[in-house]
């Protein structure tokens, strides 16, 4: 029976390129400060020529974490999402790591399965990519714990959206920009404006639904409740809710949607109960996913910079993996800005809300 190869070790790679082993395990981890481009040439060359790889178990019982960023998403199917992982993969993989994306699609239970799963894997760090459940929910305290487990076991962690517990985020204003995405309606004439909120579990729909009372309040409308309508964040979500908001609320003539994918599904219910968007009924989203512009009339959104949350995440994640020193409880708002397409038009006149009463009963 052939015997087996016996693997390289990485004094065969450092003997070759003439270096220390320590200055080969530097390279190959992609460290580049400190260290010559001549030098790091030569450590690759050496690699190259062996055929090494480095034994990223033994690297990881020696540090005690794996080289692995995980990417905790509500569903990767939503574009949302699948922009932010990529942002995250640009970056990590430059740095030598890998990025394991971990689906929870709004089941908190299956949330604790994957932070228990992440900490038995001694990940290196985490990136919780959609908003966190509301503190008040059942498994809220289950949630905390676990998270305050892996920061202690020395994971570091990042929130690009609201959590539970507290961490370093990179996030936007979702009060903000649900604020941004009314007074676009309302600057278009809009008064009776319905809003598809997004699960009540989570802390992201509740600031966005905020957001939608408060810029109402600041114009004078009073949000009647039927003109509320609370679903996933799914897009047949959006178009299940949409269909009961339109029945519940016939007199609406536009609909502030918590996520692209409500505003889509919207659209889609829209066509269903006869309301011609934008000419009967306008519609705008948050999030700006790379769909939009082609759809047919393209919805207009506040864009959120997607990648770019995803990039600088990652970079949150491996400064504080080489600086430990840097650990804070720092924020990061990035701004959003309106992105205008077709879906909003001012309300024709048989969609117009009546216009309200002043108390001694004289129009306003």
């Amino acid at each position: 029976m052939p015997r087996r190869a016996r693997p390289l070790s990485i004094v065969e790679v450092a003997r070759q390129a003439k270096v220390s082993p320590a200055t080969v395990s530097r390279v190959l981890g992609g460290q580049r400060k400190h260290i010559a481009a001549q030098t790091r040439q030569r450590v690759l060359a050496a690699a190259a020529r062996l055929d090494y790889s480095p034994n990223a178990l033994a690297r990881s019982l020696a540090t005690r974490r794996t080289p692995i960023l995980a990417a905790l998403v509500h569903d990767i199917s939503d574009p949302y999402f699948g922009e932010i992982a990529s942002g995250i993969e640009a970056v990590a993989g430059d740095s030598g790591h890998v990025v394991m994306v971990c689906n929870w699609l709004l089941e908190p239970e299956r949330l604790l399965r994957s932070l228990r799963l992440l900490r038995s894997l001694r990940v290196a760090g985490v990136v919780f990519c959609g908003s966190g459940i509301v503190p008040e929910h059942p498994l809220g305290g289950e949630t905390r714990r676990l998270i305050d487990l892996l920061r202690r076991d020395g994971a570091r962690m990042v929130a690009l959206a609201p959590q539970p517990a507290p961490m370093p985020s990179v996030m936007i204003d979702n009060r903000a920009a649900a604020a941004l995405a009314v007074r676009h309606l309302v600057e278009h004439g809009h008064r009776a404006i319905g809003h598809l909120a997004g699960p009540r579990i989570l802390l992201t729909a509740a600031l966005r639904h905020e957001g939608y009372l408060r810029a109402m309040a600041e114009s004078g409308i009073e949000a009647a409740a039927p003109w509320v309508e609370w679903a996933g964040f799914g897009m047949l979500d959006g178009f299940e809710g949409a269909t009961r908001l339109l029945a519940a609320a016939p007199e609406i003539t536009a609909i502030f949607a918590a996520n692209d994918q409500l505003a889509v599904g919207a659209l889609a219910a829209a066509e269903s109960a006869g309301r011609s968007v934008p000419s009967d009924l306008s519609i705008v989203g948050i999030g700006n996913v790379p769909v939009l512009p082609f759809l047919r009339p393209g919805l207009s959104t506040v864009s959120v910079p997607t990648r770019t949350l995803g990039e600088e995440a990652a970079r949150h994640l491996l400064r504080r993996r080489q600086r430990p020193e840097l650990e804070t409880q720092e924020t990061q708002t990035l701004a959003v800005g309106l992105t205008a397409r077709q879906s909003v038009a001012p309300p024709t006149l048989r969609r117009a809300a009546p216009r309200r009463r002043s108390r001694n009963g004289s129009p306003r």
